[in-house]
């Protein structure tokens, strides 16, 4: 399966534009990099149009400032989002174009191979997954390797995520029941930050979409709803039937 994902925003109301020598950028999903770009490459459009992610947030923020006509998004868009831009005579309205799930990374040869929702909420967001100064302070928070069930790994875990600029967040934030993260939660800019982090520091555990993999340098845990499993693995199949916790459209 190629991993990428998933869901663009597609504004009905296109916006003109004059006409111009350079090539136009336009954001969106991080996730959809690679099958946008390609899309624009196999339509020999790469003259013209470049697709520059950076984030759901800033696809949607072009759509509703006119400033583009279409985002890739790796989430709907916000009920805020549909009506600022209905306040401009723009109507949003998403199209899903594929299924991805959001895997939580490690180092290849990390001791860890599995965790449950669970223990992810403890680990980003605190004991209650507010992320409020009490709920990351806890003694019973999960911040070491050796709280995760299974592994063989001890010391600190360095915890990242993808910044609030993305959809991943949103959706990761959905699917887990995470409000809010505690303050030592890293945010990086993007899923190629989260990719090389988690490929070469074996302390790092994060959060991204399946674009994040490199094979032989990072994994994928399989993820359980509850501690007692069954513990799932993102794939086709998995992403396809829901059956992985945190498969998304």
């Amino acid at each position: 399966m190629k991993k990428i994902a998933f869901l663009g925003g597609v504004a009905l109301s296109l916006v003109a534009g004059t006409a111009s020598a350079d090539v136009y950028g336009f954001k969106g999903s991080d996730t959809l990099f690679g099958l946008l770009t390609d899309a624009i490459n196999l339509a020999g459009l790469s003259g013209e149009i470049q697709y520059l992610g950076g984030g759901t947030g800033l696809g949607e923020t072009g759509l509703i400032e006119g400033t583009q006509g279409i985002a890739g998004m790796s989430r709907a868009p916000t009920a805020k989002a549909i009506e600022a831009a209905a306040a401009k005579g723009i109507t949003l309205t998403a199209h899903v174009v594929g299924l991805d799930g959001v895997s939580i990374f490690v180092k290849a040869d990390a001791g860890a191979s599995q965790i449950d929702v669970a223990t992810i909420k403890s680990i980003f967001g605190g004991v209650d997954g507010s992320g409020s100064e009490a709920a990351c302070a806890d003694p019973a928070r999960v911040t070491r390797w050796e709280q995760i069930a299974g592994s063989t790994q001890t010391g600190p875990l360095r915890i990242l995520r993808r910044n609030d600029d993305s959809g991943t967040t949103d959706a990761f934030k959905s699917l887990t029941g995470v409000k809010g993260f505690c303050a030592d939660v890293l945010p990086q800019a993007g899923t190629a930050d989260i990719a090389v982090e988690t490929s070469t520091d074996v302390t790092a555990i994060a959060f991204a979409g399946l674009s994040g993999f490199r094979p032989g340098a990072n994994k994928e845990l399989a993820v359980a709803k509850s501690p007692e499993g069954p513990f799932v693995l993102p794939s086709e199949t998995t992403i396809r039937t829901f059956a992985y916790p945190l498969a998304r459209r």
